[in-house]
């Protein structure tokens, strides 16, 4: 199985997160569970990076959003595109890109955290 893990930053000074470490966490809830039907994969990841952010900061409202996509080795090209606009403080608001790529399934989960200072 081949993970490729894309993080992107959104600007914030101040980050309740520790992108590196969040994704090693996903990257293994997925090599864990990448022969589980898709719902199980997302319901975990979801749950898994939900419990690591709670015990590194309380001080932040968290949403998680999982965009899944999968082919079949000789479809045609599939293009998806998704825009979040969000008004908020960018001292210590913002959100964080992961995607994740299951070859077992041929599978990609885009993964988008969101931080948001109580």
């Amino acid at each position: 199985m081949t993970v490729n893990i894309e993080v992107q930053n959104g600007k914030v000074e101040q980050s309740p997160l520790d992108t590196k470490e969040l994704s090693t966490l996903l990257n293994e809830t997925l090599e864990n569970k990448k022969n589980e039907e898709e719902n199980i994969i997302k319901n975990e990841l979801k749950t898994v990076a939900l419990t690591k952010l709670n015990s590194n900061s309380s001080q932040y409202k968290y949403i998680i959003s999982i965009t899944s996509l999968t082919t079949n080795g000789d479809t045609t090209d599939a293009m998806i595109t998704n825009d979040v606009g969000a008004l908020w403080s960018p001292k210590k608001d913002g959100l964080v890109n992961f995607q994740l790529v299951n070859s077992a399934t041929n599978t990609q989960y885009l993964i988008t955290i969101f931080f948001i200072f109580k």
